[in-house]
């Protein structure tokens, strides 16, 4: 099937950097990396019970929340399935939506 974006907004801020320029700010993403830390014991711990299958998808250029993070997310999620998606960022579903389309129909086939 088709994926449908109806905020033009958003599809062209993903696509050109925009948010991607905001979140890099002086100051930005500093703030977003100790939110990270202070959060990530507590989302670590909390993350390990889901049970169900779980499909986390990532872009291979994210550079607000590094790919790496994809690998940890899969050793604490238990019945996950990882799939990183190239030429992506943190933007994923915007910047590639047939990939994310695909990838998701494939997961839920």
């Amino acid at each position: 099937g088709k994926v449908h974006i109806s905020d033009a907004k958003i599809v062209h801020a993903a696509r050109d950097g925009s948010v991607l320029e905001i979140t890099l700010r002086e100051g930005n993403r500093k703030a977003l990396g100790e939110r990270f830390r202070a959060g990530n014991e507590r989302f670590s711990s909390q993350i390990k019970q889901v049970k169900q299958p779980t499909l986390v998808l990532w872009g291979a250029q994210d550079r607000l929340i590094p790919p790496v993070y994809a690998a940890r997310w899969g050793e604490l999620l238990p019945h996950a399935t990882i799939e990183v998606i190239p030429e992506a960022g943190h933007m994923l579903p915007y910047e590639r939506p047939d990939a994310f389309a695909t990838a998701v129909s494939r997961f839920l086939a």
